[in-house]
């Protein structure tokens, strides 16, 4: 008879053994992230001007209060959720990104336009219009990206776990900045 060995013994590892989990952030800068990193610095650096030169009223309801007192909010309140999306897996990174490229990039030319002398057109049809539209096609690029490269099931519910946790993330984020606006202005 011949003895097959299966390899050496694993070590007993005992169950009240106490460890930490560290969670290993990766960044995953691919061209859709430089894109909207890119879109973010401009629309701050095109609302920074627009407050500082008081050359319209601040429609965004959050950062309006916070402009008030400082405008140092506004590189904060642009630029932070925006680096965020550079540490999500992958269909929630293309989605959101896609979301915050079409949101910045029309607030950009938005205020460029008016910087330049132009009509503020958000002033007419709105800035609750653009984000509707962004997270239809944001949705939309989501929901493709799960149908035609996720295969497995499980990876897709996983998927779409992830991007509700992401999604209750930045409305965390939001109403942070929302209790900020109060605080810094009371």
């Amino acid at each position: 008879m011949v003895s097959r060995s299966r390899g050496p013994a694993k070590p007993y590892r005992s169950a009240a053994r106490i460890g930490v989990n560290v969670i290993a952030v990766k960044f995953r800068f691919d061209l859709l992230i430089i894109a909207v990193l890119a879109v973010a610095l401009l629309d701050t650096v095109t609302t920074y001007y627009f407050v500082a030169h008081d050359l319209g009223i601040e429609l965004n309801q959050i950062l309006a209060p916070l402009t008030s007192n400082s405008l140092l909010w506004i590189p904060v309140y642009i630029v932070l959720p925006k680096l965020l999306v550079a540490v999500m897996p992958t269909p929630c990174r293309q989605a959101f990104a896609i979301y915050f490229l079409t949101v910045c990039g029309t607030f950009t030319i938005n205020n460029f336009v008016g910087i330049c002398g132009g009509p503020y057109f958000l002033d007419t049809i709105g800035p609750r219009i653009v984000q509707v539209g962004a997270t239809v096609l944001a949705s939309f690029c989501f929901f493709a990206h799960l149908k035609f490269e996720r295969k497995n099931h499980t990876l897709k519910m996983q998927s779409v776990k992830t991007a509700v946790y992401w999604i209750f993330t930045f409305s965390a984020i939001e109403g942070a900045f929302v209790m900020l606006g109060w605080v810094v202005n009371a």
